[in-house]
């Protein structure tokens, strides 16, 4: 896709507005995404601005064929309102899904600007022939969430992104921050000094890949593929945005962590870990990793590290004030609870049938649409990526 789209083109007529908000002369453009710094500094630079809103991050998508659509929408001014990346594919014979995780992003806080560029949104999706919308929006945006659902979003949809996280401040002392650890955290690491292990930083993307197939084997999910991980890698490495950490003994590796940095943020992004038994120091291995990690992200001046996922539902206790399920006890979860971090809860997915027509007839169906197989790969590839 190269065409620069107006509303009228992509066949969107002018929308009635209200006293409260009027219509913002505009200009829009939507083209397949390049490169663009001037646009992710601009990301970094918001408060909820996210990688996977980038075009650095947008490239390793169209590295393995998944186009990315690059969403403007600009006053008569030129001042820039807002946008997005809109990753679409097709799914299912005749089911093209588009997803923008953690977008659209307001740059501007014009009156009505969350309305135009939600409009400007489903107008592009519908000029791509997408079936099906599904937008995860930034964190701590009431009004923006408000104009999805005043467009016509519905909750629902499969997941692009997590819905809940933990999340470590960084900007304490190290001693502070290990005093906050769970006693049985601190145990482990500390054995894992006597044994040991050693974390160091790598390059070593096979290796990675190895711990991640082998974790995946173990948990019963779909591990990513050495390609998806070598075209992150060859992207965002150069720029100081992506790392691995690798926990050995004797030269021998037992954990490692895959992790990206941006805009002061480090994010665990993937794991992956031999088995607890039978091999020795491997049971403290990943909890050494993880301090280890903390450790470095403060020597390179990042002020938070977030896990990247929390289960939702011991999430949603644990803000309550009440004690998580009993299947939280022992969860990936909990070990990461366990480092002393503070649980948040994000927004949810939310999706829309683009074409209005379809949209009164078939919503009801697109629910159900939203358990099959095909879109859960989907959005399991795009919350793990």
């Amino acid at each position: 896709m190269t065409s620069r789209i107006h509303p009228s083109v992509a066949g969107l007529p002018e929308q009635p507005t209200s006293p409260r908000h009027p219509a913002i002369p505009r200009a829009t453009t939507a083209e397949e995404a390049r490169r663009d710094a001037a646009w992710d500094a601009l990301v970094e630079g918001v408060a909820d601005g996210d990688l996977v809103q980038t075009t650095s991050w947008a490239s390793i998508r169209q590295r393995l064929g998944t186009p990315v659509c690059h969403l403007r929408v600009h006053t008569r001014d030129g001042t820039l309102l807002g946008g997005c990346l809109m990753q679409h594919r097709r799914v299912l014979p005749g089911i093209r899904i588009g997803a923008v995780s953690r977008g659209p992003l307001l740059f501007a806080h014009h009156p009505g600007a969350a309305e135009q560029v939600v409009r400007e949104m489903i107008a592009t999706a519908r000029h791509l022939g997408i079936q099906l919308l599904v937008v995860q929006p930034p964190e701590g945006d009431a009004g923006l969430l408000g104009a999805l659902e005043r467009a016509g979003f519905r909750p629902g949809g499969p997941q692009i992104a997590p819905t809940a996280t933990i999340r470590i401040d960084l900007r304490p002392t190290e001693e502070e921050l290990l005093g906050r650890l769970e006693q049985k955290r601190r145990h482990r690491i500390r054995h894992g000094l006597r044994d040991g292990l050693r974390t160091e930083e790598s390059d070593d993307v096979e290796a990675f890949h190895r711990l991640h197939v082998e974790t995946a084997t173990r948990q019963s999910f779909q591990p990513l593929g050495l390609d998806y991980l070598k075209a992150q890698w060859e992207v965002l490495a150069p720029l100081g945005m992506c790392r691995i950490a690798i926990t050995s003994q004797a030269g021998v590796p037992l954990a490692a962590e895959w992790l990206t940095s941006f805009a002061g943020k480090r994010t665990c992004r993937l794991t992956g870990a031999v088995p607890a038994a039978p091999v020795p120091g491997a049971r403290n291995a990943s909890s050494a990793l993880i301090w280890a990690v903390i450790q470095q992200a403060r020597r390179d001046g990042e002020q938070m590290l977030d896990f990247g996922g929390f289960d939702r539902a011991a999430a949603e206790e644990i803000v309550a004030g009440r004690p998580p399920p009993p299947s939280f006890i022992d969860s990936p979860s909990q070990f990461k609870k366990s480092f002393g971090g503070q649980v948040a809860l994000l927004p949810g997915p939310h999706f829309i049938l683009p074409d209005r027509i379809a949209r009164a007839a078939l919503t009801g169906a697109a629910q159900r649409l939203m358990l099959h197989p095909a879109l859960q790969r989907f959005a399991q590839r795009m919350r793990s990526g």
